[in-house]
């Protein structure tokens, strides 16, 4: 059985509770923006992106606080923590910024400190999905011991880790920005990457989430396969505390994991053809 310690600052997750830190004065901040600032972008309130990233973020560092009391060797750990932490700072940093400012933080070319911003926190993320690689490399050196947390967790991190790639489906340019950047005669001035595909009415959105309502959307895909790293840990938990054989527990772990990649794999299609999860 693996015995934790997750409130006990150490070099290693010292970095990632700064994140913590930094991620909850952010949600705070971010509420009161929804009370007192009644400013819209894209349909929808100013501060609801920016709260729903910082909670993000606080879901994030307080599962690779959690991931990290349980490898034995936690030394090579430190480094991709503090690029963990610090790159979603710079996320979060940015993304406060631009709200408010009253202007877009993804997609937006609009100008050239625009851009800058977008491309310095689209740089941040691709090194906080490479730091990833580090606990992946680590929970597969980690010795199983019959117990089925380590098993679930390692396919949650694998998961988590193509969904972290899956937002290069909304960053990369498709055919008509690449058509409206020629015609601009360059980036500048526009907007280049979407959420959505086949989108015909912006303002038909599911409440909270902002997924489309009229075509397809990426961040479906996205946000179920981040979550990965919380839900087949969990089931790991549960099949641990219910007393199933190592054998049994490791087919459950394996098949949950094999339905969780399949649910990401057939929303990120059902996107990529523009086919709405809930039309009403």
């Amino acid at each position: 059985m693996i015995k934790l310690n997750v409130l006990k600052t150490t070099r290693e997750n010292f970095h990632l509770k700064v994140l913590l830190t930094v991620s909850i004065l952010c949600l705070y901040l971010s509420s009161i923006g929804l009370f007192i600032d009644d400013r819209v972008i894209n349909y929808s309130p100013l501060w609801l992106k920016p709260l729903k990233f910082a909670l993000s973020s606080i879901i994030y560092a307080v599962t690779l606080i959690y991931l990290t009391s349980l490898i034995p060797n936690q030394k090579f750990l430190k480094i991709s923590n503090w690029i963990t932490s610090y790159g979603l700072i710079v996320e979060l940093i940015i993304i406060y910024l631009q709200a408010y400012r009253g202007r877009m933080s993804h997609f937006n070319f609009l100008t050239l400190e625009d851009m800058i911003l977008f491309q310095v926190m689209a740089f941040a993320i691709v090194m906080v999905w490479m730091s990833l690689l580090v606990y992946i490399f680590g929970f597969f050196k980690t010795k199983v011991n019959e117990d089925t947390m380590i098993p679930a967790i390692r396919i949650g991190l694998i998961i988590t880790f193509i969904a972290m790639g899956l937002a290069f489906t909304m960053t990369s340019p498709s055919k008509a920005d690449i058509q409206k950047a020629e015609i601009n005669k360059g980036p500048i001035g526009i907007t280049m990457g979407s959420h959505s595909v086949g989108e015909t009415d912006e303002t038909k959105r599911l409440p909270l989430t902002g997924w489309t309502r009229t075509g397809g959307d990426l961040r479906i895909a996205h946000f179920i396969g981040l979550h990965a790293l919380q839900i087949l840990p969990l089931f790991g938990f549960l099949i641990r505390r219910l007393k199933f054989n190592y054998k049994s527990g490791l087919w459950i772990v394996n098949a949950v994991g094999l339905f969780y990649l399949g649910l990401v794999g057939f929303t990120l299609l059902q996107a990529l053809n523009g086919i709405p999860l809930v039309k009403y």
